[in-house]
């Protein structure tokens, strides 16, 4: 499953050509693509990927129920987030797939795949709810105060951050542990628990309070599985900051708005 965002699907291309590029024989059958995107959107998108790919390329084209979605947005309200609803796919994604998908790969659009997904489509989940990738670059100490009591007693303060957006996930633990409704929970915290986010601002963004959903719901993968960032036309702010760094000490003036290569 790969969420559409707005402007050109470059990212979403590369995404979905790199899987196929690196499937075996064996898998390529069994690949199917969920590319979930606001219904306004669906028709052009249709047509930009149909122009693409083979029509054997299986390919779906949806999104959420609108009237789930349409309940989704005064719960996220309720707790402050302004963002729309389609923009936190970890609430609603189990209700936009197909009945009969029993594990789905949330892929990022800015992501390449490097080697067959059946290796992490079938992986052995020893009873947890899915699998998500460590990035070691981010601990929890970096995102969370570890003396908070809902953290010390339950989190690790040295563990990896998770990458919240690239997951595979057993569709039906995933209903059966009520996870969407946790995360709403957790992002809930920062009104009635101050202190728990290092950067409250951070509470309201779908991808910090969900470390603390995923963190003993799923196994974690070393993070050198997948290459990410490699179908993005911008830096971040980190990342350009780094390179400015780098080159200026040799001598070499770069501009802010260069994108990556």
């Amino acid at each position: 499953a790969l969420l559409a965002s707005a402007g050109p699907p470059y990212g979403l291309v590369a995404a979905i050509n790199s899987t196929l590029a690196h499937a075996a024989a064996a898998t390529l059958p069994r690949l199917r693509f969920h590319v979930l995107a606001p219904p306004s959107e669906q028709p052009a998108l249709a047509r930009k990927l149909a122009r693409i790919f083979p029509a054997e390329v299986r390919l779906a084209i949806t999104s959420p129920p609108s009237d789930k979605l349409a309940k989704l947005a005064p719960k996220l309200g309720a707790v402050g987030v302004q963002t729309a609803p389609f923009e936190w796919p970890l609430l609603w994604l189990h209700l936009a797939l197909p009945a009969d998908v029993r594990r789905v790969v949330l892929l990022p659009t800015d992501a390449v795949v490097r080697t067959d997904l059946q290796e992490l489509a079938s992986a052995a989940l020893h009873g947890k709810a899915g699998a998500a990738f460590e990035d070691c670059s981010v601990t929890f100490d970096a995102l969370f105060n570890y003396r908070h009591p809902l953290f010390r007693d339950r989190h690790g303060r040295p563990s990896c951050s998770l990458d919240s957006e690239l997951l595979l996930l057993d569709v039906k633990a995933w209903r059966k542990e009520e996870a969407p409704k946790q995360l709403l929970e957790l992002v809930g915290f920062q009104r009635r628990n101050e202190n728990l986010f290092l950067q409250p601002v951070a509470a309201l963004s779908p991808h910090v309070p969900a470390q603390l959903l995923l963190d003993k719901r799923v196994l974690r993968l070393p993070g050198r599985w997948l290459a990410r960032g490699l179908a993005r036309e911008g830096w971040s702010w980190s990342e350009a900051s780094y390179w400015h760094r780098l080159w200026g000490l040799q001598g070499v003036r770069l501009p802010f708005d260069v994108r990556p290569v």
